[in-house]
């Protein structure tokens, strides 16, 4: 996207990570979409800017595998709060400035969503139910019958809930 003269607000969860991608272009935000503080700092962020707001690609995500009975609660919790809340959160705040600049929502999800296991379902669970809820997401596409497409399991199949 930098590459074809976007500017890019990237977020990274370390100071070393944010040196590696920092170029022209591109502006590393520390961002742990689990703390509201940094959520809210990057909305604000956002907000002070004067440039439109044309896309939030929601691409954080923790995978675990393992069967349900190897995880604690707070391991399931932690997973919930990264792959499902935090996205929200995320969309929730820069909601404001996609709505006036008719911005998009890309979640990025995982391959793994369509196939079924016990020790998988963590990572779907997580991940399959974090795209946008269907009211937003139809706002976005302008296509109430097809409200997103998702770039897995096969580029252009719809999204459904």
């Amino acid at each position: 996207m930098a590459r074809q003269g976007f500017h890019v607000l990237a977020g990274v969860r370390r100071d070393r990570d944010a040196d590696a991608i920092r170029s022209t272009g591109i502006e590393p935000v520390i961002l742990e979409i689990t703390h509201s503080e940094q959520v809210g700092a990057l909305a604000a962020r956002v907000a002070r800017d004067s440039r439109a707001l044309h896309a939030l690609v929601n691409n954080a995500g923790v995978q675990v595998n393992a069967p349900l009975e190897a995880l604690s609660m707070a391991q399931w919790r932690q997973a919930f709060e990264v792959n499902l809340f935090g996205r929200i959160a995320v969309t929730q705040a820069l909601l404001p400035a996609l709505l006036r600049s008719k911005g998009r929502v890309i979640n990025i999800s995982s391959i793994g969503g369509p196939e079924g296991s016990h020790a998988r379902l963590l990572r779907l669970r997580t991940t399959w139910c974090s795209p946008c809820p269907p009211a937003v997401a139809r706002r976005f596409s302008g296509d109430p019958r097809h409200p997103l497409t998702a770039p897995f399991p096969f580029p252009g199949v719809p999204w459904s809930p």
